[in-house]
């Protein structure tokens, strides 16, 4: 039976791409989140508005009401991300310590 690495490696042919992608996905995304929070904090209620947001007389705007699911996604992301990454990085040094033991038993 296979070491469990070596059946990743054999799904994650390219890991290192999806790796790279995935974490320029999460920037993006964390980008956008970001932009969003700016502008939601624009139409955040003012005033008595907010008072009346505070006690429950009216609703919050929609985009406030929006902006942790955003923000929860662009987290999900940016985790998913870096243990990708990480996974990427078990697999690569793995890989080059089985070459150099490889290399060293056929030098002997």
């Amino acid at each position: 039976m296979k070491p469990v690495a070596h059946h990743l490696l054999g799904v994650l042919q390219q890991h290192q791409r999806l790796s790279n992608t995935t974490g320029v996905i999460a920037g993006f995304v964390g980008a956008i989140s970001v932009l969003y929070g700016g502008v939601a904090s624009r139409f955040a209620p003012h005033g008595w508005h907010r008072v009346a947001v505070v006690l429950h007389v009216e609703q919050q705007p929609f985009l406030m009401k929006l902006e942790p699911v955003i923000g929860g996604i662009a987290l999900a992301l940016a985790i998913a991300a870096a243990l990708l990454r990480f996974t990427s990085w078990c697999l690569e040094r793995e890989h080059d310590a089985a070459e150099t033991a490889d290399d060293a038993g056929a030098t002997e």
